[in-house]
């Protein structure tokens, strides 16, 4: 999704660079006029409190979102860099083992750190797109309900459309066909950018967590290794500089991606 609205590095997207960013600026114009309409809907309803409590809420979510991306957007080096260090699991890579001995119960309790930490990131990604999918989708769902169902019983009603805004010059007629479609689908855009945005920016945000977690666990490891009696000093001094070192590189991957 974070693809498709344009806020993810483009290396890893198979649109050329120049489509990418057309995407981009096309998905934040229609995500910022939708927020403009809602304002201009707040500015013309000061008086009718109701009215701006119901789309209050919309209103502060896609200004939200629109924010995140657009971070994500300026930041596409950075989160380039430090996903690239993850996928590489290039700070694992350069830890250094005693050639003597038997390292292979320290490689078993790694991989099962990580194993783990991966399966945990994707339980909560799914989990999180399935929530914040259901809510932004209802935005869009539950007025195009309304409006088949008042349609298909012969009602006389007024078009609803996605959320409170008001359209300057066309007011009068946003809701007549085809305008009024038109208009739905460029308004259900901002649910699909609130959807894309928010996943896209707190799904990296637990996937770096998770894998600094599985760094400091990795260096708990180390450190429980020093206590081995079977090492002399030279060989618990390796490893304890080899901590010290894991360390810093962790806390320097923790402030490159704050």
């Amino acid at each position: 999704m974070a693809k498709i609205m344009g806020v993810w590095p483009q290396e890893y997207v198979a649109i050329r660079v120049q489509w990418y960013r057309k995407l981009y600026y096309f998905m934040m114009l229609m995500h910022w006029f939708n927020t403009y309409l809602q304002v201009e809907f707040f500015f013309r309803n000061l008086g009718n409190l109701n009215l701006i409590v119901q789309g209050l809420c919309s209103f502060c979510s896609i200004c939200t979102t629109g924010i995140k991306a657009m971070r994500m957007h300026s930041y596409e080096a950075e989160i380039l860099h430090i996903w690239r260090t993850m996928e590489s699991a290039t700070l694992f890579k350069k830890i250094h083992f005693l050639r003597t001995g038997d390292n292979k119960h320290i490689f078993t309790r790694i991989d099962d750190h990580i194993d783990r930490q991966w399966k945990e990131v994707h339980l909560n990604l799914r989990f999180y797109c399935l929530v914040v999918g259901a809510v932004a989708s209802t935005y869009s769902i539950i007025p195009a309900c309304m409006n088949l169902y008042n349609e298909f019983q012969g009602n006389d009603f007024n078009r609803s459309l996605v959320y409170n805004t008001y359209y300057p010059f066309i007011e009068e007629y946003r809701r007549f066909s085809p305008l009024h479609e038109v208009l739905f689908c460029s308004e259900s855009l901002s649910g699909f950018t609130t959807w894309a945005g928010v996943v896209a920016f707190d799904g990296l945000y637990v996937v770096l967590v998770l894998y600094a977690t599985s760094l400091m666990r990795m260096l708990g490891d180390l450190m429980q290794e020093t206590t081995n009696q079977a090492l002399s000093d030279v060989e618990r001094t390796f490893f304890l500089r080899e901590c010290l070192q894991q360390h810093i590189k962790t806390i320097q991957l923790s402030d490159s991606a704050s």
